[in-house]
């Protein structure tokens, strides 16, 4: 649906294509609409909120020239703006870098004529007239009534360039706001990549504990041959059968776990994931020895630089506040009297001519050198803050890189250490088989060794979160 909105006098306008328009719009104070849902209003200008609300959020009345209004940012899902026949003053306004679905946003049809139809129709109590009589001459004296019907057309000739850098300041501006989506797009990878490296590590655990349940298995099919030939107590063969079931609840628990952690997955990246969804495991990319070299392209340092360029372009704009305005202009018209006072005639008439228009206020106030200088102040301020995350970064960056080292130096460790516990556990199997321990020195050991394998799978799920990390990190 369309929504025409007309904005102040002199047949300027507003033509907003605006998504999701509701009927509902049509039942508005001021609102307009025909069988096709298209809704005008006249006069002021009329801002609507969301379709929820139930009533224009805004009225604001233009002056001769026309002011964008600063709730023109509500219209989160417009797509089209024509500013049409406006002759705009003032700056554009920051909401509209709300306007993030915004595809044609069109300045230049501020370039043509200014056209108004003027007419009138007075009655006045005293006409001029000459205090004299002259002999042979007669005069007539002028109506009382007098009527006046006029065409005026005002064409902008020379603005210094105002709306055309007004056009590039719009443009930084969306810019700026279409980058700060993808900071927090960057910012939502980290929550993705965490989540995702709990299911691969739920599913490692999952794998071991299956590990463990075979070997119990296989310990209980054995003392239950020992039992029922008398070499073992039965309560051995309970202890086991009780740490099967114990191993049993965590499988229970796992998947659960797994279960609500894919939902939370598929929910931020927007994707139907169940838990028949096989989740590989990414390639490392990256080592302690090449992550000082590597070069750092966040989106977030695209941003320091897109609200550079949009200060810089915000200058440009306010340094042309000091040039002048030329206008040629041309009114025809038909009334009584005409030009020429004295003849009392419905006559046709003309005039034409150039006008300039210069606020000579900026040129003596402080008002634009304060503006000037605050902005040349966010520029420095924006560099500084650029410095700081890029400082930042790269302590973040020197933190991970020792990170990989420690965790490939505890998985050197982790598989000693469990070439040891495997011995340990074989050994403790042969002893219980023979009666010589009992079950729950047998499942000290067996515990013992599936922990270390725990911490060898988790440390290498952490060396490839690490490394994740570090490429998100990078920006890359």
């Amino acid at each position: 649906y369309f929504i025409f909105i007309f904005l102040g006098w002199n047949n300027s306008r507003i033509i907003l294509t605006q998504t999701n328009v509701l009927p509902l719009w049509c039942t508005y104070r001021g609102i307009i609409c025909d069988e096709n849902n298209q809704s005008s209003t006249f006069g002021s200008v009329v801002i609507l909120g969301e379709p929820e609300f139930k009533k224009p959020l805004k009225n604001e009345k233009n002056d001769n020239y026309g002011i964008i209004p600063q709730n023109i940012g509500n219209f989160f899902n417009l797509q089209h703006l024509h500013l049409i026949d406006m002759r705009l003053i003032g700056s554009i306004p920051s909401s509209t870098g709300n306007l993030r679905n915004l595809s044609v946003f069109s300045l230049k049809n501020n370039y043509l004529p200014q056209i108004e139809l003027n007419a009138q129709a007075t009655y006045q109590s005293d006409v001029t007239s000459f205090p004299v009589k002259l002999p042979n001459v007669e005069i007539t004296p002028l109506s009382k009534d007098q009527y006046k019907a006029a065409l005026d057309i005002k064409q902008i000739v020379w603005d210094g360039g105002v709306i055309k850098m007004q056009e590039k300041v719009l443009n930084a501006t969306a810019e700026v706001e279409i980058q700060k989506i993808e900071v927090e797009t960057a910012k939502l990878k980290e929550r993705v990549n965490q989540l995702y490296f709990n299911i691969l590590q739920i599913e490692e655990n999952e794998k071991l504990v299956d590990l463990l349940k075979s070997d119990m298995a296989s310990r209980i099919k054995k003392v239950e041959g020992a039992v029922a030939n008398g070499a073992a107590l039965k309560m051995n063969l309970q202890t086991l059968q009780a740490e099967d079931l114990k191993a049993d609840q965590r499988i229970i628990e796992l998947k659960s776990a797994r279960s609500a952690a894919i939902q939370m997955l598929g929910l931020l990246i927007n994707k139907s994931l169940d838990e028949q969804t096989i989740f590989d495991k990414p390639t490392p990319q990256y080592d302690n020895k090449n992550v000082v070299s590597l070069p750092i392209s966040r989106p977030e340092l695209t941003l320091f630089d897109l609200q550079k360029k949009q200060i810089d372009e915000s200058l440009k704009v306010a340094a042309l506040k000091n040039f002048p305005r030329i206008f040629a202009f041309a009114t025809l018209g038909y009334g009584r009297p005409g030009l020429n006072f004295l003849k009392n005639d419905f006559v046709p008439y003309g005039i034409g001519g150039l006008s300039l228009k210069w606020n000579l206020a900026d040129i003596y106030s402080k008002t634009l050198k304060n503006d000037l200088q605050i902005m040349k102040n966010n520029v420095q301020i924006v560099d500084i803050q650029k410095d700081i995350f890029l400082l930042n970064t790269n302590i973040i960056v020197k933190q991970q890189s020792a990170e990989l080292t420690r965790l490939e130096q505890l998985i050197e460790k982790d598989r000693q250490i469990l070439e040891l516990r495997e011995k340990i556990k074989q050994t403790a199997a042969v002893q219980l088989e023979n009666g010589i321990i009992t079950a729950n020195d047998y499942l000290i050991e067996l515990n013992a060794e599936n922990q270390t394998r725990q911490n060898l799978v988790l440390h290498e799920l952490q060396l490839l979160n690490a490394n994740i990390n570090l490429k998100t990190t990078l920006g890359k």
